[in-house]
């Protein structure tokens, strides 16, 4: 007994360093890994529930430092908004399965970089985005733990194929433990019209169709990805598609709620009437729409508010004042101009 332990243990410390050695050459599921990263830019990854948590440093912008450093309104910028403390909420099912999703934006800073993080809640993956002249690019991602920086950024978007349509390039090459892999993308983009959403109907909407092929050295077969969205003027991202291994579209996560730049999308996508005078009676119903009158008064029914009536005891809807006094010619035709400021104290 004590020559077969013996044994035993004499085979261990010859063999260890070898299987140590083994173990440490396994290499990552480097697949797997950037189907995260394009998890992160589609935000789509079905099964995975746990939010993890990923290390990145902030910046504390105020809005108005945000403000300087906006560029001009562009169609990119419209489409794809990036403010600090964007949220956006998403449902949708597959084969009776619900799925739901929240993308929250925070300002972060990001190999050297100012920009924004989009953190999906459906799996913890997080994409670092920028606009630069009219372009929307990605910097690098967030998954299973790892900071992954694109080489140069990824151009996903730009003003020309959201406002003419047609298609862009954009290559970058990142590595995932000590692995260099080529990234290819290549993005379409076409008028989808208005759409519907339970919080109402989105108008002007563009579809935005997304494959991406990773070279991964070694491997005589690329990885090949894809994903859509729908982008809503105002908004982003309205629709989410739901792939499948196949490419194939299984269906849609839809908004259903959330802000941004401080509105709701329920307004942005219902906005409010105009109030001018700020009295929480929209323009088109007010009695008296330069003048704050909340109760909206109307004395003598000719639906002039009293505030701003130059007759408020006698109808005149016409409110014609030939000669300037603020009186209503109603009220001086009839002999009452000496009597107006009593009468209507």
């Amino acid at each position: 007994m004590k020559k077969w332990f013996l044994s035993l243990l004499i085979q261990f410390f010859i063999y260890a360093p070898f299987i140590q050695a083994w173990a440490a050459e396994q290499p990552v599921n480097i697949r797997e890994i950037l189907v995260k990263v394009t998890s992160s830019v589609t935000g789509q990854e079905l099964g995975a529930n746990q939010l993890q948590s990923f290390s990145s440093q902030y910046l504390s912008e105020s809005p108005q430092q945000l403000a300087a450093q906006a560029l001009s309104s562009t169609s990119v910028q419209s489409y794809f908004p990036l403010n600090n403390n964007d949220t956006k909420h998403y449902s949708g099912s597959v084969y009776g399965t619900q799925y739901s999703t929240t993308m929250s934006y925070l300002t972060a800073f990001f190999n050297g970089r100012s920009c924004f993080r989009e953190n999906d809640s459906i799996d913890g993956s997080i994409a670092y985005y920028g606009h630069n002249s009219g372009q929307l690019e990605m910097y690098g991602a967030a998954v299973e733990g790892l900071d992954l920086t694109f080489n140069t950024p990824l151009v996903i978007l730009n003003d020309s194929i959201l406002t003419n349509g047609g298609s862009l390039h954009s290559s970058t090459s990142l590595v995932v433990e000590g692995v260099p892999i080529t990234v290819n993308l290549i993005v379409s983009s076409a008028s989808a019209g208005n759409v519907s959403t339970s919080l109402g109907t989105v108008e002007n909407c563009r579809t935005v169709d997304m494959s991406f092929s990773y070279i991964i050295p070694g491997e005589s077969d690329t990885l090949d990805l894809r994903d859509v969205w729908v982008l809503g003027p105002g908004i982003g991202k309205i629709k989410i598609g739901m792939m499948d291994q196949n490419l194939n579209n299984l269906g849609w996560m839809t908004i259903n709620g959330g802000t941004v730049a401080g509105q709701t999308v329920y307004d942005i996508i219902n906005p409010p009437e105009p109030d001018g005078d700020n009295d929480g009676v929209a323009d088109s119903s007010d009695n008296c729409p330069a003048t704050s009158n909340a109760n909206q008064a109307d004395e003598d029914g000719d639906h002039i508010g009293d505030v701003c009536d130059n007759c408020p005891k006698i109808v005149n809807a016409d409110q014609i004042d030939t000669d300037g006094d603020m009186i209503g010619d109603a009220c001086e035709t009839r002999g009452m101009s000496w009597l107006f400021l009593l009468l209507n104290k």
